[in-house]
């Protein structure tokens, strides 16, 4: 560490906690517990290294059911699940309760399901309800469309230096089709839980607008028409663009899906088999036609079909048989969503993708079983070039995969799973038991077992991988609640690898691990503390002396606190420690130290946060993902990494009743590097900053 980087440390701390002093003395106020959903997020990113994963799907799920509350007596264990802010054990122990007593009488009737702490029940309390809906039951078409809710969002971003793809060398055209601006334009028209219908618009940075090949304007467009509870038997119609979701995700998991993180027993999924598709995610979705029918309380079923144009590298095939009419296959799929380079246009659309089938469930008293099938088929065949660790991946045009899932409660223990089966005759299977030994403590099980060669559409399961292949594996996690506002998280995840991977070049194990503890002094500040720690190999750099799979190790620290020093201004302070090393090569370690302030005066139409924060790893393989506040319906998870500082501030104005205006600063600087970034993302200097502005509107009835 440079004695430059040990100064402004120095300096600081001394700031941040000579601010806290004065602050502390001049009122001692209550906070709000921190949102867990932040630390899962996270923890998302770490695991999956997709720091720029489309997480939007989630703020407007939580903005949804902030207008419109789920109704407790009335709401399935998928859509209590989909909040994402009760463990899988909790909406277990919800839905015992719900059948043991009947009907709540109160929202503070929460209190005595087993399980519920006030943190928790303090947490939902703003997306749910008890008793009638706070929306107009709308009865007729035409109130539908003209009654319930509007919001539009438009948004311009850019970055405020230009990289090499913006820029012309020696008389040459640059790279880049369009300019740095990125631009986003959303409206949806929403009748309570009921209706909902919009269009979405977005053009990344690089990509032409109104000219070139986006003479249609935006590069992506997304519209969407989702209607519920036409008629007792038809429950769910969804037209265009949505989402499907299937069991434990071994066939299809459209949209955010957790794995490992601080929620221990967080291992099910639970979301809706259908919902809305509103995002600007340009891969992860279907488009087309589904229904959910009913009949009665025991059967449900939900047929589906979906043709998309996907990005796709294309290849001639030698063997064509005619030169005049030549045919052409895909190396691979592509999913970056980015149209700026010849290539990349070139890329765009590439290949056409049919999806159908249907899931049947059968319901009991105290669980469910249900048949899945998809089949898919392409246009153009899909053959991958081959390398030793993918010979047993898709290849060909058509295929499919049929999977049966379950679950079944006895007493204080839930069962849940699915087993699916590919074409060309793989099983795999994956299995959870979640354990309540008493209202303090809880189990978790999942175990999991996905052969090399098993082929789905697009997976998400519970893994190291999560795309349901060349893995096998046990979880073991554990909450318990020893006293009153502590709370002690922890896992233990042990996987195999039976055959080779992208990263290692020989079958290999694994193993990670995780303990957190929590004090959350209700209304006045919360605090926790976690370790983490993980083994796996990887094939050796290239200047080792070893050319086989090597073991490497990590170990990750965290402490943060969060308090309200006032009733309008909250702060966090964050400090991470850890290494990361590999065999016959020197051990990295790194920080970050981040210091939050959010204000948000309640006598004002005004909000603001923002972020100061230092860090010094030793590269790339010692980095640490931070949820940072951003505009309405946002999200940024960067990886902080090298040496230098981050800082961004935003602002939120209410200029209306209905109307807001926000804007956002952020930049990163490093000490130890002259550019961010390679090819024609590269961008020389020591900073990268960006701005942003966003202006919404919700108006309706």
């Amino acid at each position: 560490m440079t004695p430059i980087m040990r100064k402004r440390i120095f300096l600081f701390t001394l700031c941040f906690w000579g601010f806290y002093a004065s602050s502390r003395a001049q009122t001692d106020s209550i906070p709000d517990p921190p949102a867990d959903l932040e630390t899962t997020i996270e923890d998302f990113s770490q695991e999956t290294d997709a720091a720029s994963f489309d997480f939007e799907e989630l703020s407007e799920n939580l903005r949804f059911y902030a207008r419109h509350p789920l109704n407790l007596n009335k709401v399935s264990p998928e859509e209590l699940g989909s909040l994402g802010l009760l463990t899988d054990l909790q909406v277990v122990q919800f839905f015992a309760y719900r059948q043991r007593v009947g009907p709540l009488v109160s929202i503070y009737e929460l209190q005595a399901v087993p399980g519920f702490e006030v943190s928790d029940i303090q947490k939902i309390l703003p997306f749910v309800q008890v008793g009638a809906p706070s929306f107009r039951l709308y009865q007729k078409w035409s109130e539908w469309f003209r009654g319930g809710d509007n919001q539009l969002i438009l948004r311009w971003s850019r970055g405020l230096q230009k990289s090499a793809g913006f820029q012309s060398e020696g008389g040459e055209s640059p790279a880049f089709a369009g300019d740095p601006n990125r631009f986003y334009l959303r409206f949806r028209h929403s009748a309570g839980t009921r209706l909902s219908y919009g269009i979405t618009a977005e053009k990344d940075a690089g990509e032409a607008f109104f000219r070139g090949a986006n003479r249609q304007g935006f590069d992506f467009y997304s519209a969407h028409f989702f209607v519920r509870d036409l008629s007792p038997t038809l429950r769910t119609l969804a037209l265009g663009d949505y989402q499907l979701r299937l069991g434990q995700g071994l066939l299809i998991q459209n949209g955010f899906a957790t794995g490992k993180n601080s929620l221990t027993m967080d291992i099910k999924k639970t979301a809706p088999v259908l919902r809305r598709y509103a995002s600007v995610n340009e891969s992860d979705f279907m488009r087309g036609v589904a229904a959910g029918f009913e009949w009665g309380e025991k059967w449900r079923a939900v047929p589906f079909i979906s043709f998309r144009k996907l990005d796709a590298n294309l290849l001639f095939l030698p063997d064509s048989l005619s030169e005049a009419s030549p045919e052409f296959g895909v190396s691979s799929i592509q999913t970056s969503g980015l149209h700026r380079t010849t290539s990349e246009i070139a890329d765009k659309n590439a290949i056409g993708k049919w999806t159908a089938g249907g899931r049947l469930e059968r319901f009991f008293q105290s669980g469910k079983v249900a048949a899945n099938v998809v089949f898919y088929q392409f246009d153009q065949p899909v053959l991958p070039t081959i390398r030793p660790y993918n010979q047993f991946y898709f290849s060909g045009k058509k295929g499919w995969a049929a999977s049966l899932d379950y679950e079944h409660t006895f007493r204080n223990l839930h069962f849940f799973g699915e087993t699916a089966r590919s074409q060309n005759g793989a099983i795999a299977t994956a299995n959870g038991l979640l354990v309540s030994l008493d209202e303090t403590l809880g189990l978790a099980f999942f175990y999991r077992r996905y052969p090399r060669h098993f082929q789905s559409v697009n997976p998400k399961s519970f893994g190291e991988s999560r795309q349901a292949r060349n893995e096998s594996g046990l979880y073991m996690g554990l909450e318990w609640r020893p006293f009153v506002r502590w709370k002690i998280q922890a896992y233990y995840d042990f996987w195999r690898r039976p055959w080779l991977t992208f990263i290692a070049d020989a079958p290999s194990d694994g193993q990670e691990w995780l303990a957190k503890v929590t004090f959350e002094k209700r209304k006045k500040w919360t605090a926790y503390l976690r370790l983490r720690g993980e083994r796996k190999y990887q094939n050796a750099r290239a200047d080792s002396p070893l050319n086989r799979p090597v073991p490497t190790f990590q170990f990750q620290s965290r402490l943060h606190w969060a308090i309200a020093v006032t009733g309008d201004l909250e702060l966090r302070t964050r400090l991470d420690w850890g290494w990361f090393s590999e065999q016959n090569q020197p051990r990295q370690t790194g920080f970050t130290l981040f210091q939050d302030l959010i204000w948000k005066p309640r006598d004002l139409p005004f909000s603001m946060s923002t972020r100061y924060a230092l860090f010094d790893t030793g590269g790339f393989d010692v980095r640490y993902y931070h949820y940072e506040n951003d505009l309405l319906q946002n999200f940024s998870i960067p990886a902080y990494y090298n040496e230098g500082s981050r800082f961004y501030v935003n602002f939120r104005f209410r200029v209306a009743r209905f109307a807001w205006l926000e804007a956002r600063y952020a930049q990163t600087y490093w000490n130890n590097q002259t550019a961010f970034g390679t090819g024609n993302d590269q961008i020389d200097g020591s900073l990268r900053s960006e701005i942003k502005v966003q202006a919404s509107w919700f108006f309706g009835s």
